[in-house]
């Protein structure tokens, strides 16, 4: 019996010096959100929902909201692409009531005006973040949702 509880003292004494695993694992993230260029407030939702995708989220004229996140490790020394996003089924925008208002789907993106999924569209930066201990890289693309993309046929 008393070499049971010596094994789980051992046990626990190991787990609580082992390393941190985000450290190891995590080291570049891309980001993309979307800006309200428009007068209204908008809900915007990525399809299917997911660890790394927003539902209904809500973001007010001339802000800002993240809306997709993919991850890749420096042991696999990758870094994001844009095309993470294309994983994505839609991007639906709403009104606060819930009326569809655009919706861009990525077998839709060679229409002009469905080009929600052509990296072009979208501005691209690149931060090193310090202040958190695992000195990631991030990657970030905005897309500034403007009046005329709400003006576009839905389907």
């Amino acid at each position: 019996m008393r070499r049971i509880q010596y094994l789980a003292l051992a046990i626990v004494l190991i787990l609580m010096s082992a390393c941190d695993p985000y450290d190891q694992l995590w080291g570049y993230s891309g980001l993309h959100f979307m800006k309200n260029m428009t007068n209204t407030a908008l809900v915007l939702n990525g399809v299917p929902k997911t660890w790394q995708t927003q539902m209904n989220v809500i973001v007010q004229p001339q802000d800002s909201v993240w809306i997709f996140r993919n991850g890749f490790s420096y042991a696999l020394n990758k870094q994001p692409t844009f095309d993470g996003i294309l994983t994505l089924d839609e991007i639906s925008v709403c009104d606060l009531d819930g009326n569809l208002l655009c919706r861009w789907r990525p077998d839709n993106m060679e229409r002009e005006e469905l080009n929600v999924f052509k990296e072009e569209r979208w501005r691209y930066y690149r931060d090193l973040y310090e202040y958190d201990r695992s000195g990631d890289t991030y990657f970030f693309w905005v897309y500034d949702i403007t009046e005329e993309d709400l003006q576009v046929s839905i389907d």
